[in-house]
């Protein structure tokens, strides 16, 4: 008699190979979801056998593509997407992780300006770069994630947009810290400034003390929930890990993929945890806006050769359509 019962996943952690599709929900979506078909993933599952997917959650724009009773929902969801991604990833014994950006949220920073990072001239940033400083993070991200998990059961969490989402923050609440920790009245506002150097260290001590409360936060409520900060204590944060994130990560210049993977792979093989790098799965124009082709399979194959000959894990990332089906040519 064949055991039916699916396999026990991996941890995120643990996992070696993976997959990552995000679509950053936004509010012009009007089908998010309706082709997202139980065979359609069941196909992608059992041919490319995964250790672990990373589905879409929540992207820069800040909508979610599940309805959320915490933010703001894309107006465009027709069928629930990660409701079926992990009746499909359960069945067939794959850990289910989210995408979801954190810093970075431009519908929270319209809706609520208190919670936006300003510039020096105390403008809100252009790429929705929310204040670490403000109530953002308890507010909205905290609960938001925890909300998330529990509905969905998600195994880990790839938070993106953090620490390369960051900007010097002249908010109210950011200056009243900087007199307070320092006994300046004002903050330096370019580079020739004095304290220039003392101001950026300030907002690098934040960002880690930010880092670090939200993923003790969702840990104390969801403790089997693994947790990452997109290129956390990389080179782009070149320091002792603090924060009691579960494994690390970055994904690869859309451009400059394998020399991201010459430099991050051989820092990050030398920090001691968990990691892995992703590859985009496509080439990108570079304009923001447009998606030229998918890679051929050795092009992929030489990024993941950077990637293994060090040690560490590895995933694609792949854009699905607007409508969540994932096309042959990428399962193939």
């Amino acid at each position: 008699m064949t055991d039916t019962t699916p396999a026990k996943p991996l941890r995120r952690s643990e996992g070696f190979f993976g997959l990552h599709f995000d679509l950053h929900p936004n509010a012009k979506d009007v089908a998010l979801g309706a082709d997202v078909d139980e065979a359609n993933i069941r196909q992608l599952l059992e041919r490319v056998r995964p250790d672990y997917v990373q589905y879409d959650c929540k992207g820069h724009a800040g909508y979610t593509g599940y309805p959320t009773v915490v933010g703001w929902t894309s107006p465009g969801i027709v069928k629930d997407s990660l409701a079926i991604w992990r009746k499909v990833t359960r069945e067939q014994g794959v850990a289910l992780g989210i995408h979801y950006s954190g810093v970075l949220d431009k519908v929270a920073i319209t809706e609520r300006p208190e919670w936006a990072s300003l510039n020096a001239d105390g403008k809100p940033r252009s790429n929705g770069s929310t204040s670490t400083f403000g109530p953002y993070v308890d507010q909205l991200m905290i609960p938001q994630l925890i909300e998330v998990c529990r509905r969905y059961d998600i195994d880990a969490v790839w938070a993106d947009g953090e620490c390369w989402g960051v900007e010097l923050d002249y908010s109210p609440a950011a200056l009243a810290a900087w007199r307070e920790q320092t006994g300046l009245e004002s903050a330096p506002a370019k580079p020739e400034d004095e304290h220039w150097q003392q101001w950026k260290d300030f907002h690098r001590e934040q960002f880690e003390r930010y880092l670090c409360h939200w993923v003790d936060a969702v840990h104390e409520a969801l403790p089997n929930v693994e947790l990452c900060s997109n290129w956390g204590y990389s080179s782009f944060v070149p320091k002792p890990v603090a924060a009691k994130v579960d494994f690390l990560s970055g994904d690869f210049s859309a451009l400059r993929s394998i020399d991201t993977a010459r430099l991050e792979g051989r820092y990050l093989s030398s920090v001691g945890m968990p990691w892995d790098l992703m590859a985009w799965g496509f080439v990108w124009s570079g304009d923001g806006k447009t998606i030229n082709n998918l890679k051929s399979t050795v092009h992929l194959q030489q990024e993941a050769a950077s990637v293994l000959m060090l040690g560490g894990g590895f995933q694609v990332y792949y854009g699905p359509t607007r409508r969540g089906y994932i096309c042959d040519k990428i399962i193939d």
